[in-house]
């Protein structure tokens, strides 16, 4: 199981639904979660430590994001001058 999903586990009552903290504080939590997941599976990596720590992408996807998705790459070129 993800980070992501222990958090969203601890932090959301079952019987309820509801959040058991703030919500500002919650979201960003599951963002440093995400951030977690993707370090860990290997997407990204830690520069530095402490506050001086950055992330960076360890390995870059292996389609093109955007409207590239769904069709064929690289893109067909015009072969006239």
């Amino acid at each position: 199981m993800s980070v992501a999903k222990n958090l969203l586990l601890v932090a959301i009552d079952a019987r309820t639904g509801r959040v058991r903290v703030v919500t500002r504080t919650v979201e960003a939590a599951l963002g440093g979660a995400a951030l977690i997941d993707l370090v860990l599976l290997g997407r990204l990596r830690l520069e530095g430590s402490g506050r001086k720590a950055r992330v960076e992408v360890s390995s870059p996807p292996t389609r093109p994001p955007g409207r590239w998705w769904a069709s064929s790459w690289p893109p067909a070129t015009s072969a006239s001058p």
